[in-house]
């Protein structure tokens, strides 16, 4: 590859970077949705339901049927 076309490519990645990047930390949506919206929101089991293993468990001592 010519220097110059790898010099350019560089230059191209770098400022998708800082555009990535900026992007990322002005995103208002995510510092504004309030906890409540939250309240209604259940876990529930959704699989694989036979199989697999289990490396590690944490829980709510306060709430023994939450892990």
């Amino acid at each position: 590859m010519r220097p110059i076309m790898q010099t350019i490519r560089i230059a191209v990645s770098f400022v998708l970077l800082c555009a990535a990047t900026a992007t990322a930390a002005a995103d208002p949506i995510s510092a504004t949705i309030p906890t409540a919206a939250y309240q209604d929101l259940r876990w529930r089991m959704i699989g694989p339901f036979r199989g697999g293993r289990t490396r590690a468990v944490s829980g709510v001592a306060s709430q023994p049927s939450v892990f």
